[in-house]
C-alpha cells in the first residue's frame, strides 16, 4: 500500500509540473506562479473542495462553467498523458489529489521554482532588457553557443563581450 502510495504522490507532482499537464502554467502553487495567469492556487485545492466534487471538476471542467478556460485532460474518458499510471484516468485524478493533500508541504512542481535568478539560453538566442553594467539602456544577447553580447542603446555601441554564463536577472 505505501508503494502505491508512494507512485500515486509521485504521479501526481509530475502531472502538476511543466512536463505533465503542466497546471503550474495557470494555477498558483503556495502562493507562487509560474505564468502570467493566476488561477486558484492548487496548493491548498485539499482542503477547499471535497473529493467527490473535483473527480467529478476533473473528468469535465466545463460541465461546471461554460466560460472555464482549464483544458479537459481526459476527454471521453482518455488520458492526454497515456504514459502516466497507464493512462488510467481514475488513478491519475486520484493521484492528483494524494499528491494536492501535502499542501503547503508538498513539493514544489517541476517548472515552478523562480529562485534561480540565472537566465539561461537554450537552442535559440535570449534578449534581456532592463538594467545592466552599461545601465538601463543596456540590451544584453545570449546565444546558444554561450557568446553573449550587452548592447548600449543609448550610445549605439557594443559594450560587452563574453564567453560563458548569459545573465543574472532581478525579479
Amino acid at each position: 500500500k505505501v508503494a502505491n502510495l508512494r507512485e500515486s504522490k509521485d504521479a501526481g507532482y509530475e502531472m502538476v509540473g511543466a512536463t505533465g499537464l503542466g497546471c503550474i502554467a495557470c494555477h498558483e502553487f503556495n502562493g507562487q506562479k509560474a505564468g502570467e495567469v493566476s488561477a486558484l492556487d492548487i496548493a491548498h485545492v485539499t482542503q477547499r473542495l471535497q473529493k467527490n466534487w473535483f473527480n467529478l471538476y476533473m473528468r469535465q471542467p466545463s460541465r461546471f462553467h461554460p466560460t472555464v478556460i482549464m483544458p479537459n485532460y481526459w476527454p471521453d474518458g482518455r488520458s492526454v498523458r497515456p504514459t502516466i499510471l497507464g493512462g488510467d484516468t481514475a488513478r491519475q485524478i486520484e493521484a492528483l489529489w494524494v499528491y494536492l493533500q501535502d499542501g503547503e508541504r508538498a513539493k514544489k512542481p517541476i517548472g515552478l521554482s523562480r529562485a534561480s535568478n540565472e537566465l539561461r539560453v537554450g537552442d535559440v538566442a535570449e534578449i534581456c532588457r532592463g538594467q545592466s553594467p552599461v545601465g538601463y539602456r543596456g540590451i544584453g544577447v545570449g546565444y546558444p553557443e554561450r557568446l553573449n553580447l550587452v548592447f548600449d542603446s543609448g550610445e549605439m555601441a557594443l559594450r560587452l563581450l563574453w564567453k560563458g554564463e548569459f545573465a543574472s536577472v532581478d525579479a
